[in-house]
């Protein structure tokens, strides 16, 4: 729900296919005996542009965001499927440097590229009047994918290619609660909670080299490329929480706030080493009207 300011975990609608608590799924799918199946899809994009110093650049995106569908499978059980991005991905630095007293220059090109997807199951029950219970079901898969090429530049051009390939697949499970007290006839109070299960993201990571060369048809290989390295390798992602209240006059008004925690000092694998020294815990305060 991220045109509220990321607010979601203590409302819903019939609309709409709630994706950040799994408790919620159920609310409002069935009305007078008619059952109401929902199904969302979303993107986003950005547009952006960079200046440091003299130097300027652009950087445009797009990418989809999420892509979910709830039915009814009794009047208290709902179920839904929904597939998007968990973490993505994309950056590029370039350095350039010349050799004092020569014509000789070197660069060099450091792209990071992919991320992991995730593909959710989720069971959700109106376990009382007001009180609804779910939990989803996790599968993340993706590659990252870091490549640094070098180039050297006399008389031809030479270029180095080292190039990482880390793929990787792994479970894990989100549970959630939520309540609704009817307040009057036209107001009612909301909580909600949430906490999503730390796992370890498992797979493989390969590691090549290929030396290039400037051809009279554009940049060509010289031969095939070296594998350096094939060995497995996992990651961990770090559990959460999240709480929120609001206050709702349904079909007219909406206030949320909410908090969320993520563990980030508590993950055993890192994914860059040499990042482990600097992750820190990261808190958040979410506020919306709708």
């Amino acid at each position: 729900h991220d045109m509220m300011g990321g607010t979601g975990v203590s409302f819903s609608n019939t609309f709409y296919v709630n994706g950040l608590n799994p408790a919620l799924m159920a609310k409002d799918r069935v009305i007078n005996g008619l059952k109401y199946v929902a199904f969302n899809v979303s993107g986003s994009g950005y547009f952006r542009n960079l200046e440091q110093g003299t130097s300027l650049g652009q950087d445009f995106g797009l990418n989809l965001s999420n892509l979910s569908m709830a039915f009814p499978v009794a009047r208290q059980w709902t179920i839904g499927v929904n597939f998007r991005p968990y973490s993505i991905v994309d950056n590029e630095n370039f350095t350039r440097r010349s050799f004092s007293g020569s014509s000789s220059i070197s660069s060099y090109t450091f792209t990071d590229n992919g991320g992991v997807s995730k593909v959710g199951l989720t069971n959700s029950f109106n376990i009382a009047r007001g009180l609804y219970a779910g939990v989803e079901a996790q599968y993340f898969f993706g590659n990252i994918v870091r490549d640094t090429t070098s180039m050297f530049v006399t008389s031809i051009r030479q270029y180095n290619r080292y190039t990482g390939r880390s793929s990787l697949k792994g479970a894990s499970l989100k549970g959630g609660l939520a309540y609704q007290q009817k307040l009057n006839k036209k107001w009612k109070a909301n909580v909600g909670a949430t906490y999503q299960l730390g796992t370890d993201l498992k797979g493989e990571y390969l590691h090549v080299h290929q030396l290039l060369m400037d051809g009279t048809n554009g940049i060509a290989p010289t031969g095939s490329p070296d594998t350096l390295a094939l060995h497995d390798f996992s990651t961990s992602i770090p559990s959460r929480y999240k709480l929120g209240i609001s206050l709702e006059k349904t079909f007219n008004w909406i206030f949320a706030a909410e908090y969320g925690f993520t563990n980030w000092e508590g993950i055993s694998k890192p994914f860059d080493a040499r990042a482990a020294q600097t992750l820190r815990n990261s808190k958040e305060f979410n506020f919306g009207i709708e």
